[in-house]
């Protein structure tokens, strides 16, 4: 059994695996599979690729070659210890724009994970969210990840109410404390 969890879990896609022995001819054999979350974009020997992501900050696979690739992409200033071990430090831009996309996935129905195109890590400005159908940017800083999480879908509730999603050019959730600025298009 030791030999043949060995073998299956070189498969980048197997997370775990348990094999038992059960007298007198049958092998049991239990895998547990990287669900991908997100795709995370870094570059290694000076190009750049993507790779799935899964909930816990594993970076398990190459996503070249897979078709499936409808997941929101973190991109920008990946740490350098991202890239080494191929797991999101912990303390870091990259763990917080996991923790956004993990909010987004419990189903929320204003932001679910779907409508989100990208988070950008940006040392300066923090996260930089992009949804998939209105492609303006929505500064969510560094601090309160959660917080600001819920603060975005409170104000996106009311811009799709009003029908005024379309005239937006930027949400700055960072803008000060207890403050967001929500500018509009100039018309």
């Amino acid at each position: 059994p030791d030999e043949i969890e060995k073998r299956i879990i070189k498969h980048s896609w197997i997370e775990k695996v348990k094999v038992t022995r059960q007298f007198p001819s049958t092998i049991g054999i239990r895998v547990w599979i990287h669900k991908p979350l997100a795709l995370i974009n870094l570059i290694k020997e000076k190009e750049s690729r993507l790779y799935y992501l899964d909930k816990r900050g594993v970076i398990f696979t190459d996503a070249s070659g897979y078709e499936d690739i409808d997941f929101p992409v973190i991109s920008g200033d990946i740490s350098q210890t991202t890239m080494s071990a191929m797991q999101l430090a912990d303390n870091t831009l990259d763990q917080q724009a996991l923790y956004f996309l993990t909010l987004a996935s419990k189903g929320n129905a204003v932001l679910p994970i779907q409508a989100i195109s990208e988070i950008q890590i940006d040392k300066e400005k923090g996260l930089v969210v992009y949804l998939a159908e209105n492609p303006f940017p929505i500064y969510i800083g560094q601090d309160n990840i959660k917080e600001s999480y819920y603060r975005l879908v409170k104000i996106l509730r009311q811009l799709y109410r009003r029908n005024k999603i379309t005239d937006i050019a930027k949400i700055q959730l960072d803008y000060t404390e207890n403050k967001v600025l929500v500018t509009m298009i100039q018309q």
